[in-house]
């Protein structure tokens, strides 16, 4: 009778832990579901607007705020599932315990039962045995306070055990913690490369206007030249018609007027020289403006390839975290068509030999017979045609039209 009611009551007290775990669980469960449905309604509320319609920025801050919501709801779920294993295995272990205490209970009971039978065999031969009796009272007396010593030490291991307990959740919340700053240093880190590559692709942009300015400014230079070395030509063939001229004249004052003339024209085609020669510096002044430049591009082309390398080795990593990679392409340097051999090919020594002006003389009344001449030109030619009635007045050659 005894065993059976002692089995009875075990059975209780499980019954009794096992309904204590489950209210705990389903406690979890409707706190998650309480937290959901809160979050929804107050999106819910917040998403009613007079007008019937959001801005983007109110749509993307309920966006994020639905993902973190979503988050939260995970890891609340996660944290329960942990809890009810926690749960799980500290049952299992007080199960344990107490069948081990039920087992040496058994045992003491059946060390009790022995001994009953033993003092009621006793009680027969009360007078012979009076002094085993006392002897296993001694006994029975030990092994009461050997009970009492173990149930102090069960209590004291029980509070180690909530002791380690409490340990184990404030490290559990450190982690989530630390979990927290880690995410919101990923995404300081995010925005710092977004901001880095906003940077170069500006600076890269700023790199190719000023290259295609300098281009512009060379072409002009170049026009320039060209300008410049018909002017000589045209120049130089004043002179030797002036030469001519004074050579076939025989009055002695025409000859020393052609003199001043021809000095005159010579000042001024030294004066062009210069400036010719000071086009010549600036133009090779901008021609090491641009390879320096196009140095400038190809180092920062080396660090975007060897960036681009590093991203894709930390590629796999971030794609679980984030989703996506943003990898920089250097779009501006991909569109602009301009190299080095392209510069140094259109950049153009300018002859200052007569035999180099002769020969381009000769190509350009070869090839532009319809051209208009430098003389006739409205702005270019005046100083030419300048030149050219001084010539005349000095020779006499207007004197000669006139008669």
């Amino acid at each position: 009778m005894e065993e059976e009611k002692k089995k009875k009551r075990n059975k209780k007290k499980k019954n009794k832990q096992g309904k204590a775990t489950e209210e705990d669980v389903d406690q979890i469960q409707n706190n998650n579901v309480t937290n959901g449905q809160n979050s929804g309604n107050a999106l819910d509320l917040d998403t009613h607007q007079p007008n019937g319609a959001l801005p983007n920025s109110a749509e993307e801050m309920i966006k994020e705020l639905q993902k973190e919501n979503e988050l939260h709801v995970q890891k609340e779920v996660t944290l329960s599932h942990v809890f009810v294993a926690t749960l799980q295995e500290r049952i299992q272990h007080l199960q344990h315990e107490n069948e081990s205490h039920l087992q040496k209970k058994a045992l003491l009971e059946e060390t009790i039962n022995q001994l009953r039978n033993e003092f009621d065999s006793h009680l027969k031969k009360e007078a012979s045995l009076e002094a085993a009796i006392q002897q296993l009272q001694y006994e029975r007396e030990l092994h009461v306070h050997k009970v009492a010593g173990l149930g102090i030490n069960i209590v004291g291991l029980q509070n180690e055990k909530e002791f380690w307990f409490q340990e184990k959740a404030s490290l559990e919340e450190k982690i989530s913690q630390l979990r927290d700053e880690k995410a919101g240093l990923h995404l300081k880190g995010a925005t710092l490369e977004e901001n880095v590559r906003q940077l170069e692709k500006e600076k890269e942009s700023w790199i190719v206007t000023q290259v295609v300015e300098l281009e512009e400014s060379r072409n002009n230079l170049l026009q320039e030249n060209q300008q410049l070395t018909e002017n000589i030509s045209s120049m130089q063939l004043h002179s030797q018609n002036l030469e001519r001229n004074s050579n076939s004249d025989s009055q002695s004052e025409d000859v020393e007027k052609q003199a001043a003339g021809n000095e005159d024209l010579k000042s001024q085609i030294e004066a062009a020289n210069v400036f010719v020669d000071k086009l010549m510096m600036e133009n090779a002044e901008l021609v090491e403006k641009v390879n320096v430049l196009y140095a400038m591009l190809e180092q920062q082309s080396k660090a975007a390839e060897h960036s681009k390398v590093i991203d894709t080795t930390n590629s796999v990593p971030r794609s679980l975290e984030n989703g996506s990679i943003l990898v920089p392409k250097l779009d501006s340097l991909e569109a602009s068509p301009i190299t080095n051999g392209k510069i140094e090919r259109e950049i153009v020594q300018i002859p200052l030999d007569d035999t180099d002006v002769r020969d381009l003389e000769s190509q350009a009344t070869g090839t532009e017979e319809n051209a208009v001449p430098l003389a006739d030109a409205p702005l270019i030619g005046a100083p030419f045609r300048l030149i050219s009635f001084v010539a005349r007045y000095v020779s006499g050659a207007d004197l000669v039209n006139n008669t």
